[in-house]
């Protein structure tokens, strides 16, 4: 078994991009083209954070980079893992998916992460909800016991959700996840 740490994120060479396929889609965007330096059997390993495809730019994002890298020191990899930009975005959706900082704040200011329980007040109760992921950003949700029906918390430019109060039910655990 294998052990990875995150020694660095180098965002030196980000640069304004021409992006798009055609002249009518033909834009400038700010690409920050991050690289992510690892250490491995005292070995330092550069892998792109970032890819092109038809045009469009993509890059991987890690709400907190210090929690990522705390986490990684966790896990173990097979002998024959290729450490690369998929592995890279397969890693990073499977800590975002579970164990990641959310952008939102519980009612005392406290960052909730993917693997806390929650509940929110509404109409002066407490309903369970649950924290889900998209792929990109993570979302609460919870049943509106009037309608039966899914609603979203939506969140300020500060991460706080609104309307509703979030309460922590349990701390964060800082699970592991099995790869």
């Amino acid at each position: 078994m294998k052990k990875i740490h995150l020694i660095n994120v180098d965002t030196s060479n980000g640069a304004n991009e021409e992006a798009g396929t055609c002249e009518l889609c033909f834009y400038t965007m700010w690409c920050d083209n991050p690289t992510f330096i690892f250490e491995m059997d005292g070995e330092r390993l550069a892998i792109d954070g970032y890819w092109w495809d038809w045009g469009d730019y993509s890059e991987i994002f890690i709400n907190n980079t210090v929690d990522f890298g705390l986490w990684l020191d966790t896990q173990e990899f097979a002998d024959d893992t290729d450490f690369n930009t998929d592995w890279l975005l397969n890693i990073v959706d499977k800590y975002n998916r579970t164990v990641a900082q959310t952008e939102y704040k519980d009612i005392n200011g406290h960052p909730i992460y993917m693997d806390s329980k929650i509940a929110v007040e509404f109409d002066h109760k407490q309903i369970e909800a649950h924290i889900g992921y998209d792929g990109y950003c993570p979302e609460i949700s919870f049943v509106n016991p009037f309608t039966s029906k899914y609603e979203y918390l939506e969140s300020d430019d500060y991460g706080n959700p609104k309307p509703y109060k979030v309460i922590r039910l349990e701390e964060h655990t800082n699970n592991k996840v099995a790869t």
